[in-house]
């Protein structure tokens, strides 16, 4: 189902302005149409005729201000990829209507069974609610998979298309084309791409509460999901009686005795363009201190004189003579995490049709530079691979009365497993590239996850671990991929093994048997520590290599299971199987720990998750063997799940009764066993 979710801001605070499901009409151009500018002009002028009698949520993404531009765009969208969509709505959904977004906030992210015959399970079965390309159609009842929604999300490592390096040759570049004369300022941008599993809409709600920001948009497209938090305002407009220009704020204050035009029976346009970026502190005297060296700055204050200029004259293009205004020349605007230097230009326009009003004005000029069609030219050049997509396009809504549309920065999209984060600044001939390199990755933050560290969880029965060396090589093996213990390398083995440099050799091969010997020592000691009863032990190595452990007495539950099957429940949205971090038992584990709370409050054992291919991975304590037409198979690694010790174990042994096949969703119901295993717990009966 469609869903969208406006957010503003309140002070400190993220609010809700409104949420819409259920769209009455839906507009969506691909990138598969190649879409020309006769396209998008009929696309606009079907939003005005929408607009008079529906809420319309807009979506319009950069590639399609290159359409409108007529330029090329700096890399190809994914066939797929929407160029532009429009959702029209009755009205927004009431806070008390019965829908699923009601059910989720009443529920308070709650793992919640459905009983069957209720009205929610009706929903479900309604093909509005549950059709989503990609997601398992699954029917319920009895004997029939459960799926519930699911809260948590985990981010993988993020990566960014060019090293240090590169990127310091794209500033030279544009500085070079700076000085030829054909930009003043450039807005150079790349993606940051995370692996991403869980829940789309938790990500939104995690970041508008981190960083509250007045134009902040959800939208599931139910192919993939936008997430932003974006503070900059494209253009909102206001019908108005009268409209008489302010011509700056001292002509406001002598607007009465002045001969200003006034203008009636049409919409006050606002333009509000964004320039300047300084982190905000938690210290009073020294968030003064930022405020005024961003009002100082002259690189920033240039940056923002020109982009005003450049959309004050967009907005004397589509207003009449004598309309446009600049109320408000670069001030500081605070916002919890930031402050940002803003114009406020307005104008008029008769008849507030987006049709006349968006080719002057898309793509902002504040995330292109100025003059704008040269510089996106630029942008082609230096982008030259990478699409932009929704990211510095803009997401808004509209009606009769009046419009509001975001510049669409600080926005995620998510699909298939991957985040694609957009993150970049104007680049002037004052920008350093070792400053701007910097400020690329603090503005990539809301998206980077910290280095995780490594646990291991095993039983301790009298005085000894249960497969202690499989699980002490393991967490050897992963901190040395991972370069979480000191000193160690961040290579694989492979890399090791075609080292030419037999220093470099022996001094990895000394590491890594020193931090063997740390680890099998605080085994032993735990050992010797617990010489009678049995317990679960948990160790934790943390990603700067400090050691720690939880200990807990365990009674026998291996033979409980054995007797008494596990439940199993379906998790509602995949996990990536491009997340190498999948691979290695981490400590970043919100998908698993809060979806195995969510499951056993609903009175299941287990939950059992698939990744964005819709192929089964494993529980979150569990891997998974099934039995399919008489023979028996587990998930291949490649799906995106942990090796666990047992899994191993059973395949060593036992390979001619145990291959590694893919489990699709659409398969479950062929399935005529479900075996679940753990090396804390041996071997458990399932039934899902």
């Amino acid at each position: 189902m469609i869903r969208i979710l406006f957010y503003g801001q309140d002070g400190r605070h993220s609010v809700e302005q409104a949420r819409y499901s259920n769209p009455r009409k839906s507009l969506r151009i691909n990138a598969s149409s190649t879409p020309s500018y006769e396209t998008i002009l009929d696309g606009l002028n079907t939003i005005d005729l929408w607009k008079e009698t529906f809420h319309v949520v807009c979506l319009f993404s950069y590639e399609m201000g290159c359409i409108l531009q007529r330029l090329p765009m700096p890399g190809n969208l994914p066939p797929d990829y929407p160029v532009m969509a429009a959702f029209a709505f009755s009205q927004p959904d009431s806070p008390d209507s019965n829908d699923p977004a009601k059910y989720r906030d009443d529920a308070a992210g709650k793992f919640v069974a459905l009983p069957e015959g209720s009205e929610l399970q009706e929903h479900i079965r309604d093909s509005r609610f549950q059709t989503r390309p990609g997601k398992p159609e699954l029917q319920t009842g009895p004997g029939k998979s459960q799926m519930v929604r699911q809260s948590g999300f985990d981010l993988g490592r993020s990566r960014l298309p060019f090293q240090k390096s590169e990127y310091s040759r794209h500033i030279e570049s544009i500085h070079e084309k700076i000085r030829d004369g054909l930009s003043y300022q450039v807005n150079f941008t790349a993606p940051v791409q995370v692996p991403f599993s869980g829940n789309p809409e938790e990500l939104f709600h995690w970041l508008r509460r981190r960083y509250p920001s007045p134009h902040s948009v959800f939208i599931d497209l139910l192919d993939r999901q936008i997430v932003s938090i974006s503070p900059e305002l494209f253009f909102q407009m206001q019908s108005v009686q009268t409209y008489s220009p302010a011509h700056g704020e001292k002509a406001a204050r002598r607007h009465a005795k002045s001969n200003t035009k006034t203008f009636s029976s049409g919409y006050r346009l606002e333009v509000r363009p964004m320039k300047g970026t300084v982190r905000a502190s938690k210290d009073p005297v020294q968030d003064e201190l930022l405020k005024e060296k961003l009002m100082e700055s002259a690189k920033d204050r240039a940056e923002l004189a020109m982009i005003t200029d450049l959309l004050r004259n967009d907005l004397g293009k589509i207003s009449p003579a004598g309309a446009v205004s600049l109320d408000k020349a670069i001030q500081p605007e605070s916002y919890t995490y930031v402050h940002q230097l803003t114009s406020v230009i307005t104008g008029f326009h008769k008849t507030g049709n987006l049709a006349d009003i968006v080719p002057s004005l898309f793509p902002s000029g504040s995330i292109t530079g100025a003059p704008r069609r040269e510089t996106m030219k630029i942008i082609n050049q230096e982008e030259a691979g990478h699409y932009r997509g929704v990211y510095t396009g803009s997401l808004g809504l509209i009606n009769k009365d009046e419009a509001r549309f975001n510049v669409a920065i600080r926005t995620a999209e998510v699909c298939k497993g991957s985040l694609r984060y957009g993150a970049g600044g104007g680049i002037t001939l004052g920008s350093a590239a070792e400053q701007e390199w910097k400020e690329l990755h603090w503005k990539a933050r809301p998206v980077k996850t910290d280095l995780p560290g490594l646990i291991e969880t095993m039983a301790l029965k009298r005085g000894r671990i249960k497969n202690k060396s499989q699980h002490l090589n393991r967490m050897l093996r992963s901190a040395r991929i991972l370069g979480i213990v000191p000193g160690l390398t961040d290579t694989d083995e492979s890399d090791n093994d075609r080292s030419n440099d037999p220093v470099a050799r022996s001094r990895n091969s000394n590491i890594q048997e020193n931090a063997k010997q740390i680890l099998n020592d605080y085994f032993s000691d735990l050992e010797s520590n617990h010489g009678s009863g049995t317990f679960r032990l948990r160790v934790h190595l943390s990603a700067k290599g400090e050691v720690s452990h939880q200990i807990q007495n365990l009674e026998n539950v291996s033979q409980q299971s054995h007797s008494n099957p596990w439940r199993l429940v379906l998790a509602s949205h995949p996990m990536s199987s491009k997340d190498r971090w999948l691979l290695h038992k981490v400590d970043r584990r919100s998908c698993y720990n809060e979806g195995l709370a969510k499951a056993r409050d609903s009175g299941y054992d287990e939950i059992l998750f698939y990744n964005e291919k819709n192929e089964i991975t494993e529980g979150s304590i569990t891997n998974v063997f099934y039995l399919m037409n008489g023979h028996w198979f587990t998930p291949p690694l490649r799906c995106g799940l942990l090796p666990g010790i047992q899994r191993s174990k059973i395949l060593k042994r036992w390979p001619q009764y145990v291959a590694l096949r893919p489990l699709q969703l659409k398969e479950l119901s062929r399935v005529q066993r479900i075996v679940l295993v753990n090396s804390l717990r041996g071997l458990v009966e399932a039934t899902l």
